[in-house]
């Protein structure tokens, strides 16, 4: 594995990182007068579930960080 290798893994984690923490904490909150129990996010999902996904991007950067880190150089 060459370093661009190597340059393109902790780049594609950092993607990963800043999207996932950033579907975290976009919460939106709910609006007094909603007739509907829970906020949408801006793709239409609850909050929760975006939330989820957020989480899975999350700890998808963390494994593949991980997995960076074991390989011999």
């Amino acid at each position: 594995m060459n370093g661009l290798d190597r340059f393109m893994e902790f780049l594609l984690a950092g993607v990963f990182l800043c999207t996932g923490l950033g579907k975290i904490f976009s919460y939106n909150r709910k609006a007094k007068d909603s007739k509907i129990g829970e906020s949408s996010g801006p793709m239409g999902l609850p909050y929760r579930w975006t939330a989820l996904i957020g989480l899975a991007e999350t700890a998808a950067s963390l494994a593949l960080i991980a997995a960076v880190g074991r390989h011999p150089s």
